[in-house]
């Protein structure tokens, strides 16, 4: 089955709406939708994630990856400490189609995963986590490393990516020309190795106040109908894109039925 799988932050899940425009594109592509957009999300999960699903050959050349890159600040930490009750609120949540992935996961070897982001010591319910991300916030969180090292990252993944055959967009969002995370915006289109270079999309308009499509006050996420907007300019992109590979497909095809032709010619 074609799978259109979604990688991001908050921005990319269900934020105080019903549907996130992955969701809503995989309908109008009349695909499998497999979400793994989650609050407080990181780019070190999204390596982690799909690196392993990549590397456990769950996804393939049938398949649609949006990758929605977040702040180089964000990362996430295991905790030896389980949360009670975490599963079963997680298993609730997915079973139900407008689920969100929860903030805190439980690790399959035992133990928690919290999501840092600056000021996420606030809400840490434990106080050794709560100092844990506020020690890592003071002494450990350094934009430019931060970005060095989500670059190296972003380009193994990207070769890694090719081996699968799948479809990639590189989705950055943003609002009145400017992207949604400031410190990619020197390196996100120029990091982009040149086989995923036509896929990458950006929408910095997308986060429109005036239009209705952002939840009111709140201008860093999208409302149903910016999800909506979202959904269908995401589809058209993809759906062109598609149309390109064929036409590529198309003309490479002639070409070589009329050199074929023209070497039996010659052969006669």
């Amino acid at each position: 089955m074609n799978n259109l799988w979604m990688f991001g932050c908050s921005f990319s899940d269900r934020t105080q709406v019903s549907h996130c425009y992955g969701e809503l594109a995989a309908e109008k592509l009349n695909v499998n939708y497999e979400h793994q957009a989650a609050g407080c999300g990181s780019n070190d999960r999204i390596f982690r994630v799909l690196g392993n699903l990549i590397a456990d050959e769950k996804v393939d050349s049938r398949d649609t990856i949006v990758v929605q890159y977040t702040g180089v600040d964000r990362t996430e930490f295991w905790s030896p400490i389980e949360q009670r009750g975490l599963l079963e609120h997680r298993a609730s949540e997915l079973a139900q189609r407008h689920g969100r992935i929860t903030l805190r996961e439980r690790y399959a070897a035992g133990g928690d995963v919290t999501r840092f982001k600056i000021g996420s010591y606030n809400w840490q319910a434990d106080t050794r986590e709560s100092s844990l991300h506020k020690q890592y916030e003071e002494f450990a969180c350094f934009e430019p490393f931060n970005t060095e090292r989500w670059r190296a990252s972003h380009t193994m993944l990207q070769h890694s990516l090719l081996s699968t055959g799948a479809r990639v967009v590189f989705l950055q969002p943003g609002c009145d020309g400017q992207p949604h995370y400031a410190p990619l915006q020197y390196e996100f289109l120029k990091s982009i190795i040149p086989e995923f270079r036509k896929d990458a999309y950006t929408n910095f308009s997308i986060l429109n106040r005036a239009k209705g499509w952002t939840l009111g006050s709140d201008e860093y996420h999208l409302s149903l109908e910016g999800h909506r907007v979202l959904a269908g300019e995401l589809a058209a992109h993809i759906k062109h894109r598609e149309k390109e590979e064929t036409n590529d497909q198309s003309w490479i095809h002639r070409s070589r039925q009329t050199w074929n032709a023209l070497r039996r010619g010659n052969r006669s």
